[in-house]
């Protein structure tokens, strides 16, 4: 591909008809999906699942694609005009916004229940109800031997879950890892005795506070007349001379620890909704937007890999938060979660990819920014025609390494393939065989013919690989047992296909909560085809479609009144199991009363640009 300044093919105002209704279809969709969603009898591939790649899962990839094409479009026509410092700082400025306006419609996840909250040091291994529990005992009463007995029993799972099961411990090892025990359960001790007195004189503090308020009353009812102090009892006596004692505390002690672990779940997951991931994506393409085609691909395909590889290291057992309690290492599980450790999130899951997804997200971003090289200055007709074989060879690739996903033998798998291999052998006699389970029908047999039958039957792969219903490599699958296995049951299931499988959770299943490469290749496909559907109707056959101009002209408008309304009034009205044809009614209702407040913004000329 050239830099040539020539530009796909446009209309007498400079827009691109065929990429305006594309992303008029795509904002259209996410308000259909993200309706249909709500409900429980909508049809399984128009709503997200974290088991196949559905329709719906086709809608947010196919805007952020729309948003490579405008973001490469634009780029374009400021660098002459601005320079690159200010574009550059035009999209900071823009990213920050759109960050700003997602948390604005989305929050920032739960908050604190009380004030004293701030008094647990949060890097004590207790919950809130160990917490509560212990705060209440009084002073006197509190057994340091009960508390430290708590404490090393979580200390001493996660030292223990450190070490693989099948390690063998010397008598000096099993000494060594006791001492260190005792160790950090007394480091533990002390923070939480200093936790424990700080929230002890916080409370004093505020009984003396609540009992000077009491006594400042019942002297102004005295000063005034309202009580005569001759008539006092003997408790508002007591009260009236009781000297009050405030005692030194701080305020809220753990505050900024509270806050600094909340900001890094924040940032781990609730932030991640469509604009701030639109926003954060922009400036990791950033320095490579302005590049030439074939530069930009290699950033695409480097995005892709290093988030496969990131996720090997660390990021899958990171996203999903695996732990078993407070343990973050397990090595018996395959889990390595030293980035937890790190920043200190525990069992706090993520969506849509999270933090490192982003080089997930930036695929189909860049992917858009090629469409518009693509179509620069051909033919509508040869647009169409790149796009689409642009389009089939990205999902075929998709499909192919999708199929890595079934891989992993599990017992399904393992219990049909040795069934096709006793019935190609010809051991089946009746129906009623075919019927029983392999080990059931090997039970039935002698144990000549069992022997037999045993030594051409699959084993499943080496037990290393799966553990405790995980994979243990959830990116590097376990290839032993490609020799053995027909090509049949590598076949991974066809897109927008309900799977039913029992197939170990991996980086190669087509699904969009983690954003793998399977799911961000086989989307950005499907967005070319679907591109290059539009170059056909609109720029060859001229076709236009009004709600798609509408959106497709002023999306961010169109999303937040979407969300206004989506969580006010429809369906956050209309009970969960709705019947069909009050979801169809709904869903009319809602898509109306979006499209006419929008299409009043467009009839004044009133467009939400950042």
């Amino acid at each position: 591909m050239t830099e040539a300044a020539l530009v796909p093919p446009s209309n007498d105002s400079g827009r691109i008809v065929s990429m305006d209704q594309f992303r008029g279809y795509t904002v259209l969709g996410m308000f259909i999906v993200n309706f249909l969603g709500e409900f429980e009898h909508v049809y399984h591939t128009l709503q997200h699942n974290n088991r196949y790649f559905s329709y719906a899962d086709t809608i947010m990839p196919a805007f952020m694609f729309a948003v490579g094409f405008s973001f490469r479009l634009t780029i374009l026509k400021r660098l002459p005009k601005l320079g690159y410092l200010k574009t550059y700082l035009s999209y900071f400025k823009r990213s920050l916004a759109l960050c700003l306006v997602s948390i604005a419609l989305f929050g920032i996840g739960g908050g604190f229940k009380s004030f004293s909250e701030f008094s647990y040091d949060p890097n004590v291994l207790l919950n809130p109800n160990q917490y509560q529990q212990l705060f209440q005992i009084p002073k006197e009463d509190l057994n340091e031997e009960q508390v430290k007995s708590i404490l090393r029993g979580t200390v001493a799972s996660i030292e223990q879950a450190r070490i693989p099961s099948e390690t063998e411990q010397t008598e000096a090892d099993k000494q060594a890892l006791e001492s260190k025990i005792d160790e950090i359960t007394q480091k533990q001790f002390d923070k939480f005795m200093v936790s424990y007195n700080a929230y002890k004189d916080q409370s004093a503090y505020q009984e003396a506070e609540k009992l000077a308020e009491e006594q400042a009353a019942l002297q102004e009812q005295i000063d005034s007349g309202e009580v005569n102090k001759e008539n006092l009892s003997e408790e508002q006596q007591q009260l009236l001379n009781q000297k009050i004692d405030y005692p030194d505390y701080t305020s809220g002690p753990y505050f900024w620890s509270h806050m600094g672990k909340k900001f890094m779940k924040v940032l781990k997951a609730d932030l991640w909704e469509t604009l701030a991931i639109i926003g954060i994506t922009q400036l990791v393409v950033l320095p490579f937007i302005n590049l030439p085609f074939w530069f930009r691909f290699a950033a695409m395909v480097f995005m892709g890999l290093f988030h496969a590889w990131i996720t090997h290291v660390f990021n899958w057992q990171f996203f999903y938060g695996y732990t078993e309690g407070f343990i973050y290492v397990h090595p018996d599980h395959g889990l390595n979660n030293w980035m937890s450790e790190l920043w200190g999130t525990g069992r706090t899951g993520g969506w849509d990819g999270g933090f490192f997804g982003i080089f997930a997200w930036a695929v189909l971003m860049l992917a858009g920014s090629l469409s518009y090289d693509i179509m620069k200055g051909e033919t509508p007709k040869t647009n169409a025609i790149k796009l689409s074989c642009w389009g089939v060879s990205f999902m075929v690739i998709a499909y192919l390494l999708s199929c890595l996903a079934n891989f992993y033998d599990t017992n399904d798998v393992i219990e049909q393939e040795n069934k096709a291999i006793i019935e190609a052998n010809n051991y089946y006699s009746s129906p009623e065989d075919k019927d029983m389970s392999v080990e059931e029908f090997l039970n039935s047999k002698n144990d000549e013919t069992r022997a037999e039958i045993e030594a051409l039957l699959i084993e499943p792969a080496e037990e290393s690989m799966i553990k405790g219903g995980q994979a243990a490599s959830p990116v590097v699958p376990p290839t032993e047992q490609l020799s053995k296995r027909p090509l049949s049951s590598l076949l991974a299931p066809l897109p927008f296909m309900k799977n039913q499988g029992d197939e170990l959770d991996s980086y190669w299943l087509m699904w969009k909560r983690l954003v793998c490469l399977p799911f961000t290749l086989f989307s950005a496909g499907f967005a070319f085809v679907v591109l290059a559907l539009f170059v056909v109707l609109c720029d060859i056959g001229g076709i236009k479609v009004g709600i798609f101009r509408t959106f497709g002209m002023n999306p961010l408008a169109a999303y937040a009144i979407h969300e206004v309304v989506l969580h006010n009034l429809l369906p956050a009205n209309l009970p969960e199991d709705s019947a069909p044809w009050l979801i169809i009614l709904g869903l009319a209702v809602f898509l109306l009363i979006v499209w006419g407040m929008v299409r009043s913004l467009e009839k004044q000329n009133i467009y939400v640009r950042m």
